[in-house]
């Protein structure tokens, strides 16, 4: 406490760290804050209704709205602040890190102490959610601070400033219904603002139609900052500069190009694993139900779990639809080494699945071993399901070798847009199912009970 035994000139501390606010970041502890870092933290001070900024991924910039925010606050200490990020809890990381400063920075502490008399800004209200700060003076029905995820309910709430920080994630990337849903709540903001506050939107992008597609573009004058335009730690450089190696370009161009490309990179090869040694398995059977040359195929995966966890597949693709008998016999056979213990039909008429089934039952009546058959709907379109499992899972994911060449390059090759994507899509239907089958969660808990 010995600190804050005497006050010392608050107005002129204020005035010169409004002046260079990046040397305030290095009081709290981000040296690493340029004088460029400085002019982002100003574009939050600055009264505007309504401003952005985009930096790339890694450059600080939300570490310069916690800065701005912590300044904000030393500015109008009755200020209502809104953060909205992704999720709830990456909100409140935000939310948490303005509490600690004004918890525990002795500077701020003994600023506090200087102008209100105070040397503990903690009041009652001080959760992952809502902070109410001991300066605060004016009682209104919102706390100093509150932290939200996009799609938390706060209607009816006031706010004197919003700051909304990577709203637009990967699920935006590859989800349109993801990417309605953030524009949608990103408009919704508007009628929490005060007719005087101010709102601001910093993060990234991540596809040409997410949040910052709806923002005018007289908004990115002098707001944009990619790769190469931040002096950062030569290691740094180094390191993000080695992820552009190994993203997908057009990820990469626009987390920190800051602009967009065709989506066009290749899904690309998989591990081999040379034996098919799973615990248990699923098939997912995307079926054409014409015969059309040249357009309409049957694709097949099985995929399973191997005993350290990690995904193994397999599959086949088949010129012709299930109406062909044939081509029934030859996809029981191709299950019949895998035994799966669900194999599912994907299909958008379930009248015409139920009799595909029989025709399949009819057609294994020799066989030693049944299917269990089920049908399943498709909702998703074919990309956000292949990017939700297939793409998100790869690194876990091996393929099982000798699979057929036409089935391993539809797969290899798919990237957005491709031509060809039954494969893969058939592929990303059996993970999914492998994931939230209810059958397939009793049969993986018994397994566990026998290894134990």
């Amino acid at each position: 406490m010995a600190l804050v035994s005497q006050k010392i000139d608050h107005v002129a501390l204020l005035r010169a760290w409004l002046a260079e606010p990046h040397k305030f970041g290095h009081v709290l502890g981000y040296k690493k804050l340029t004088p460029l870092h400085g002019e982002w933290i100003k574009v939050f001070l600055q009264y505007n209704r309504f401003d952005v900024l985009q930096a790339f991924r890694g450059s600080y910039k939300t570490t310069c709205g916690v800065v701005a925010m912590a300044l904000l606050f030393l500015c109008f200490p009755d200020m209502r602040l809104l953060i909205v990020r992704k999720t709830g809890d990456l909100a409140s990381d935000i939310l948490k890190s303005i509490q600690r400063h004004f918890e525990t920075n002795d500077i701020l502490r003994l600023y506090m102490f200087s102008r209100w008399g105070i040397t503990d800004a903690k009041t009652k209200i001080w959760s992952s959610e809502r902070t109410q700060f001991a300066f605060k003076k004016t009682i209104t029905p919102q706390p100093s601070l509150m932290a939200v995820g996009v799609g938390a309910s706060i209607t009816g709430g006031h706010f004197d400033y919003i700051w909304t920080d990577d709203i637009s994630t990967i699920d935006d990337r590859y989800s349109p219904a993801e990417r309605r849903w953030t524009i949608n709540y990103f408009r919704e903001l508007e009628n929490l603002i005060d007719p005087l506050g101010q709102t601001r939107l910093s993060g990234t992008p991540w596809h040409e139609e997410d949040v910052f597609s709806i923002i005018d573009a007289k908004y990115f004058e002098g707001r944009q900052f990619p790769f190469g335009s931040v002096d950062l730690l030569l290691d740094e450089l180094v390191e993000i500069a080695a992820r552009k190696e190994r993203l997908p370009y057009a990820e990469w161009a626009c987390n920190y190009e800051l602009k967009h490309v065709q989506d066009n990179d290749t899904l690309g090869a998989f591990a081999t694993v040379d034996v098919w040694d799973c615990m248990y398995s699923v098939a997912f059977i995307d079926p054409s139900f014409s015969d059309k040359t040249d357009t309409d195929s049957t694709a097949v995966s099985v995929v399973g779990v191997l005993k350290g966890g990690a995904i193994l597949f397999t599959g086949m693709k088949l010129p012709k639809s299930i109406s062909d008998e044939a081509t029934r016999i030859t996809i029981l056979n191709f299950l019949a080494r895998f035994t799966p213990i669900e194999s599912v039909i994907e299909s958008q008429l379930a009248e015409s699945s139920i009799f595909f089934i029989d025709a399949f039952r009819a057609n294994e009546n020799s066989n030693a071993i049944k299917n269990l058959w089920t049908v399943k709907r498709q909702y998703r379109n074919k990309h956000e399901r292949i990017a939700a499992t297939v793409i998100a899972n790869k690194p876990e994911m091996r393929i099982l070798a000798g699979t057929q060449a036409e089935y391993t390059l539809e797969v290899s090759r798919y990237y957005k847009g491709a031509p060809h994507d039954d494969c893969p899509d058939s592929l990303a239907g059996a993970i999914e199912h492998l994931a939230t089958s209810p059958i397939v969660a009793e049969y993986a808990a018994a397994v566990q009970v026998l290894r134990r």
